[in-house]
């Protein structure tokens, strides 16, 4: 059975706040007491919330996720290619998604929609 996140709107409702006091608590903003970001961070922590971080992107207008099409990874070149992109993306706090075309046109087009 999977496992159903704890929401902001599930928090806020708990603890009789608004949505934006709990995410500003979690956020650790200044505009919120230290009592009151203390109090939602240890409930927060207690139902073990964790951030959805592409909600947060939706609401910023971009995701810092670079989508990736690969023809194969059986050649060294493009497993080299994805470790060290991989890498320099994960450094400077962005998310790889990968897809691997099997060199076909119609395949590269479908991860293509998905990807957008």
């Amino acid at each position: 059975m999977p496992r159903t996140r704890t929401t902001l709107t599930e928090i806020s409702k708990a603890l009789n706040l608004s949505v934006s006091t709990v995410s500003k608590s979690l956020s650790d903003s200044s505009e919120i007491s230290n009592s009151t970001k203390k109090r939602v961070q240890e409930f927060a922590e207690k139902c073990n919330y964790v951030p959805n971080h592409f909600a947060a992107s939706f609401r910023k207008g971009h995701t810092k996720t670079i989508g990736l099409i690969l023809p194969n990874i059986h050649n060294a070149f493009f497993s080299n290619i994805l470790v060290g992109i991989e890498n320099s993306l994960h450094k400077n706090g962005f998310k790889l998604i990968t897809s691997i075309s099997h060199d076909t046109l119609e395949k590269e087009i479908k991860s293509i929609d998905k990807m957008m």
